[in-house]
């Protein structure tokens, strides 16, 4: 969710809004929500996937380092895999060592 935006919880075919933002008056403080707009606005200028100039400038690597993944990016294949017979998998999940060598492989093709 984009913090300052309100969410909509779904009942039934109903949407009702929430201003829900995890604290019991059901409203951030100030100051929490500058830092996460601040960290919000520099994901947006800074992070290839979302900027359009980042997207030449920065390189970037999705790699499979979790069994129960929440990203949702469009670099694993939805669709069934032959081989486990269910949707939504990659070919295997990497330890944190194989992950740390793809990415030092990834870095000398690709050094930006």
């Amino acid at each position: 969710m984009i913090m300052g935006m309100a969410q909509s919880r779904i009942h039934g075919r109903r949407q009702i809004p929430s201003t829900d933002f995890g604290t019991p008056q059901g409203g951030l403080c100030k100051a929490s929500h500058k830092v996460e707009l601040s960290v919000h606005n520099h994901l947006i200028k800074k992070h290839p996937c979302f900027n359009g100039e980042a997207h030449h400038k920065y390189g970037r690597i999705h790699l499979p380092v979790s069994l129960s993944c929440n990203i949702q990016c469009r670099f694993c294949k939805h669709g069934f895999n032959k081989w486990e017979k269910r949707p939504v998998v990659c070919r295997a999940v990497l330890t944190p060592e194989e992950s740390l060598d793809k990415v030092s492989q990834a870095l000398e093709l690709c050094p930006r």
